[in-house]
């Protein structure tokens, strides 16, 4: 994520001959076959296939609180991974949303996809499914009396804040707004500078 940060014409990171974001910061990284663009498509790739692992052998409809929250995770981190990716692979999503954008390859056509391929599909069908993921997360984080044991895992104020990014993308300003509320709540204490 520090690499993708790069991108943002807020980052002070001057070419000293040495940098480890130098080439992101002279934009010769932005080739389909750069290694910063290889690195970034195949890392988000290997969560989702991960994630897609642990969806395959959780039922959406358990009971048990600790398969809840875990199952929780999967949809989280599938949900940011295609959020990413989507934001590198295609313009943002207003006005966009028939254009191509990433594969989406999940635990129910991965097999298909490993063996064939898989198609791109449209940025509104990458949002739906963000949309969707993000929504079950935030449910079963809801029903779940597991907490996390540290920062390593969602909470259910990290998913409201993911979503609450998702929406800003979105334009959905009332949804953001709302879910950037969610997210200050619990856990997520707020910074102060004193």
């Amino acid at each position: 994520m520090m690499w993708s940060d790069s991108r943002g014409t807020d980052m002070v990171s001057p070419v000293t001959g040495y940098n480890w974001f130098s080439s992101a910061v002279e934009y010769t990284d932005i080739q389909p076959t750069g290694v910063g663009t290889n690195l970034f498509w195949r890392t988000m790739y290997k969560q989702l296939y991960a994630v897609n692992a642990v969806t395959k052998m959780i039922s959406p409809d358990t009971e048990d609180d600790n398969l809840k929250f875990y199952l929780a995770q999967a949809y989280a981190i599938r949900a940011f991974d295609y959020f990413t990716l989507a934001q590198f692979y295609q313009h943002t999503y207003v006005g966009n949303e028939d254009k191509p954008c990433v594969p989406i390859i999940t635990e129910k056509n991965q097999d298909e996809a490993g063996a064939n391929g898989c198609a791109r599909s449209t940025v509104a069908e990458v949002y739906t499914q963000i949309m969707e993921h993000l929504d079950a997360a935030i449910e079963l984080l809801s029903n779940t009396e597991t907490i996390r044991e540290d920062k390593r895992y969602v909470s259910l104020e990290v998913a409201y804040g993911i979503r609450a990014r998702v929406n800003l993308v979105m334009n959905k300003w009332a949804e953001a707004a709302s879910d950037a509320q969610n997210a200050l709540k619990g856990d997520a204490v707020p910074y102060s500078i004193d």
